[in-house]
């Protein structure tokens, strides 16, 4: 398993914070970053939701060597309310590091993470309120070819599939929103004759569409109806999209908290990734050890009342020019060799067996 699916790479070395001010100003505050095994940086971040199967929490160390991340097996992870009770996340059996749920919160609730790592150390979040969710969004899309110049200087078309929404701002709530978008395909391995008719199971790859854009918005500063549509996700189209090409698009409203973190995420990461990627200054959440204050803990607990709104798309409505056949399919007449995950689907990134219920 490519342990890759539940992280991407952090970077390797004690920040100095960078914390950027309301003014514009940026003031240096030294922040200590608690440190893991192996000389790592501890990393949590999940959250709690309404909706089922959005519940989960990621805790890895991130290498000082920018190597391949360490996910962190048989912690006991932790979600409590305001009146004691509690939810225990359970480590997924197919990705190691992962604590999910199908248990979902309450709008108005107030929420704690707690996690108990194996070596003993303890971490618990600042609470987090839940906030009721948002009306929901008018997701559209469209297709469009996009140029540019290649490494070798030739101009290159692209065929890409866009995604938009529309915040709905006729009420009297005005809410701190952000939206993320996952898309799920299925990866249909190469079915070779056997006299035995065999066909191999198939593959569901399920992750970010666009994990390099952080979208977010802020309704207190709009009346009436927002000017136009917010764009959400741009996605290459590929040979992913030769059967049905699912998106998910989750709407989050958040805590003034919660915005001013991810906020800060998408300026200073300057949009390359996400937070355990490489960005110029690492920025404190709001988890830290227990009975230790100042020791942080990269990443974010968050209480995200949550809509969503599910599309798909097949190869009829593509587009001529997006047209991408299948490369897994077996020809006889082919010369050059199969990809690696075309003979063993489960080497693709992101991808298991597991077939989500709606697809």
């Amino acid at each position: 398993m490519n342990h890759g699916a539940i992280f991407n790479r952090w970077h390797n070395w004690r920040w100095l914070l960078m914390l950027l001010l309301p003014a514009g100003c940026l003031t240096p505050v030294d922040i200590e970053i608690e440190k893991g095994g192996f000389g790592s940086f501890v990393v949590i971040s999940g959250q709690i939701s309404n909706l089922e199967e959005r519940t989960s929490v990621e805790i890895g160390f991130a290498v000082e060597s920018g190597g391949e991340p360490v996910p962190v097996s048989e912690a006991i992870v932790r979600i409590m309310d305001q009146d004691g009770n509690s939810i225990d996340l359970a480590e997924d059996e197919l990705f190691p590091g992962r604590y999910v749920t199908y248990a979902t919160g309450t709008p108005g609730n107030q929420y704690t993470l707690e996690v108990s790592l194996p070596d003993g150390r303890l971490f618990r979040s600042q609470t987090e309120t839940m906030m009721a969710p948002a009306a929901p969004d008018v997701v559209t899309h469209e297709f469009e070819v996009t140029e540019f110049v290649d490494y070798e200087g030739a101009i290159v078309s692209e065929p890409r599939v866009n995604v938009f929404t529309q915040p709905d701002l006729t009420g009297p709530y005005r809410p701190l929103l952000r939206w993320s978008v996952e898309e799920t395909y299925l990866l249909r391995p190469t079915n070779f004759p056997d006299p035995f008719g065999l066909q191999p199971p198939d593959c569901f790859v399920r992750q970010a569409a666009d994990p390099q854009r952080v979208v977010l918005f802020d309704g207190r500063i709009y009346s009436g109806e927002f000017p136009e549509p917010l764009q959400l996700a741009s996605r290459k189209i590929d040979q992913s999209f030769f059967y049905r090409h699912y998106f998910s698009v989750y709407q989050s409203a958040l805590t003034t908290t919660a915005y001013d973190y991810w906020n800060k995420v998408n300026i200073l990461t300057s949009q390359a990734g996400s937070i355990f990627d490489v960005p110029p200054a690492r920025i404190p959440g709001n988890i830290s050890q227990d009975g230790k204050p100042t020791v942080k803990a990269l990443g974010y607990f968050q209480a995200a009342g949550e809509n969503l709104s599910r599309f798909y798309i097949v190869q009829s409505e593509l587009p001529d020019f997006a047209y991408r056949p299948p490369y897994c399919d077996y020809d006889p007449y082919r010369f050059s060799p199969y990809p690696d995950e075309c003979l063993n689907c489960l080497l693709a990134r992101n991808s298991t067996l597991r077939r989500p219920w709606w697809f």
